[in-house]
């Protein structure tokens, strides 16, 4: 669900927002 709303996103800009949450979201898993 994540990563299709990024790539169903038109928006450019959000896709990157996404991508940007989504890779911070990894490197708080690799924290633990």
């Amino acid at each position: 669900l994540y990563l299709l709303n990024c790539s169903e996103s038109i928006n450019t800009h959000y896709v990157h927002i996404c991508e940007k949450s989504f890779f911070s979201k990894i490197s708080k898993f690799s924290e633990l």
